[in-house]
């Protein structure tokens, strides 16, 4: 059975591709989250995102051809000033490689070195993707 945040992204999919010949969309719930860098940061930011999707709902698997969606990004964190900043740039695709949402990321904020600004970025994407979903179902 497809958890329903997955029902809901696959709804969407089917939303946004209305209309514009795009192949039908048919998934388990599956998604892979795609590596972004083999420093701290990346490592923990896709581990982040990865558990931020399983507890909406999403089954999040090892491989992308397993996988219904993939979930693409890069991570930049520069530290200006003594302030920290997290940028993201987010691509999620279906098993055709069609981009069926994707957004830029900027921190909604500085937060002074020693926060987890990371972390709070995760947060961001994650719920801005459950909003995408909540708003089609």
């Amino acid at each position: 059975m497809i958890p329903p945040v997955a029902a809901y992204l696959l709804l969407t999919t089917a939303v946004l591709f209305a209309g514009q010949g795009a192949p039908p969309v048919t998934a388990s719930g599956t998604i892979y989250v795609e590596p972004m860098g083999q420093d701290h940061e990346a490592l923990r930011f896709r581990k982040l995102l990865s558990d931020g999707l399983s507890k909406a709902g999403l089954t999040i698997v090892k491989k992308a051809a397993e996988a219904d969606l993939v979930l693409s990004s890069t991570l930049s964190t520069p530290v200006v000033s003594g302030d920290s900043r997290a940028l993201a740039s987010v691509a999620l695709t279906n098993r055709q490689g069609q981009t069926i949402w994707d957004g830029e990321f900027p921190s909604s904020k500085r937060w002074p070195s020693g926060r987890d600004y990371v972390k709070r970025l995760a947060e961001e994407i994650v719920a801005a993707l459950h909003k995408v979903v909540t708003r089609a179902g």
